[in-house]
């Protein structure tokens, strides 16, 4: 059945989901402004990549909105232009200047991520915990970006403790004031581009003032140059300027909520065409000139993998703290919530303490499924089934217990239509849904699910997802239907390939080609 929540905790969640949102706005510009200055750079391709997590995290906050029905802070254009104008700035002083930024912005974030987690847990963790999954996976994420700062040289950046301090004390302020103030949002039209363009310009117009009046202020200053129309910077920031009022509608489309696309000029490497030349030769495994759909499916499937992999690579660094290379239950527990297993058992009696506790057990049993050689450590390897236990056969058996206990709630193995049915999902009641998908899956229609009828829908593993992604797009890009794809018909649709699984996957994946 669908809970009923506390005023006292709606409140807490509307603030939550509130500044969060704006926080990943801040931090997305923040980064789209360090990518103008530093993109064809040594750092640019790291900075792009936390940039494109950040872009992923804002998207999450955005759905949570409607669902949750939660009115976005009014100062949003004040943290587009502020996170911008603090991503070029830091930029423009070099890239240990621009990673001591992320690091300190990244420390505040992660802070305030951990607040929230605390609070909501001694709230109501039960009602929202696919809350506190996002919460903690976002603040996981945040620190490796906070980590790959130090690891950057922030630390080398001149003044850094006084510019650390500066902007983590601003950080806090806009988290403050994010709290308190709420405002409705429309989301423009198509119809309204014309009033939405004319916006769009006047925030790159702010940014510019905001940008060439500090400048202006260095050079009078500092370099005692009084007449800003020959300033080098100016015309620079000019340019900038122009680049960014060419907007076309996928822009208009996304600038409100702070997702612009970036230039594909901005990156290393080469254009995307000639990118996805070397893509066709090595999705084009039997080299017969033409991609199949098995073949794309196939290669999706590997940068899932290769993602999965990679953000397991990072996150082993800081859950291995004796650096033996592999991930015990206690450095787990340790680094996630801070504290042992000893020490939440003395303080069982706390809600919180119980609360992690019970989460406890399904971490352990989880572990103990990844954990393929039962030496009680986790590799590499094992740690990625670990973290991403839904994208594995190795790990079916887990997804499958877990996920039918959430529905068997008498625990006699079998889930009945009210069961199924009076399954709530976020607090909220989906019974027209279940009831629909309680249909379909009982085949036998005695009333009941068991196991291997729920088995499909309760697993659509990562090959489904790729089987999905490449039927897609062979539908979109195969223009004489006869189910194969020449180089000719991708480049001819690469706008439909540029946001595709295809090119989305780890730094080392593209290295490989």
């Amino acid at each position: 059945m669908s809970r009923s929540v506390s005023p006292k905790v709606r409140a807490l969640v509307d603030r939550i989901i509130r500044v969060d949102h704006a926080g990943e706005l801040g931090a997305n510009r923040i980064y789209q402004g360090q990518l103008m200055v530093l993109g064809k750079s040594s750092i640019g391709p790291k900075i792009k990549e936390m940039h494109d997590q950040e872009v992923e995290h804002l998207k999450k906050f955005q759905e949570l909105i409607p669902i949750h029905r939660v009115r976005p802070t009014l100062l949003l254009p004040l943290w587009s232009i502020a996170g911008f104008t603090l991503g070029v700035g830091s930029a423009l002083l070099g890239s240990k200047c621009a990673m001591a930024c992320t690091v300190a912005v990244e420390s505040v974030i992660s802070e305030h991520y951990n607040n929230q987690i605390r609070e909501l847990v001694e709230s109501d963790p039960e009602t929202y915990q696919e809350l506190l999954q996002t919460l903690a996976q976002f603040r996981d994420e945040e620190m490796e970006h906070r980590d790959t700062g130090l690891e950057h040289d922030a630390e080398q950046a001149p003044f850094y403790n006084i510019m650390s301090q500066i902007i983590k004390a601003g950080c806090r302020a806009s988290i403050f004031l994010a709290e308190l103030i709420g405002h409705s949002l429309q989301i423009p039209q198509k119809s309204e581009r014309a009033s939405h363009k004319c916006e769009i310009i006047l925030d790159f117009f702010v940014h510019y003032i905001i940008i060439v009046s500090g400048f202006h202020y260095i050079e009078v200053t500092v370099f005692n140059r009084k007449n800003q129309g020959q300033s080098v910077m100016t015309w620079v920031l000019l340019w900038f300027l122009y680049s960014f009022v060419q907007c076309d509608d996928e822009k208009l489309d996304t600038h409100f909520v702070g997702v612009h696309r970036i230039p594909e000029s901005v990156f290393p490497e080469m254009h995307f065409e000639d990118r996805l030349h070397m893509y066709f030769k090595k999705i084009d495994t039997n080299s017969n000139g033409f991609i199949e759909d098995d073949e794309l499916a196939s290669w999706i499937y590997k940068t899932y993998e290769s993602l999965d992999r990679e953000h397991a690579e990072k996150q082993l660094t800081r859950f291995d703290v004796n650096e033996d290379g592999k991930v015990s239950f206690e450095e787990y527990i340790n680094q996630t919530y801070e504290t042992s297993e000893e020490e939440l058992r003395h303080s069982k009696d706390d809600k919180s303490s119980k609360f992690i506790l019970e989460l406890l057990k399904d971490e352990r049993l989880r572990f103990n499924f990844a954990d393929k050689d039962n030496d009680g450590l986790l590799s590499l390897e094992e740690f990625t089934l670990f973290l991403r236990p839904e994208n594995y056969e190795d790990m079916e058996n887990y997804e499958l217990q877990k996920s039918f206990s959430s529905f068997d709630q008498n625990g006699d193995g079998i889930i009945t239509k009210d069961e199924f049915t009076n399954f709530s999902y976020r607090g909220v009641s989906q019974e027209n849904y279940l009831h629909e998908q309680f249909s379909n899956l009982d085949v036998d229609k005695n009333d009941i699910l068991i196991l291997d009828e729920l088995r499909p829908w309760l697993l659509p593993s990562l090959k489904v997802a790729a089987k999905s992604e490449a039927t897609r797009l062979m539908n979109l890009t195969d223009s004489n239907h006869d189910g194969k794809l020449t180089l000719e018909e991708i480049l001819a649709t690469s706008h439909s390939w540029k946001d595709s699984q295809v090119v989305k996957h780890a730094r080392s994946l593209w290295d490989e080609l």
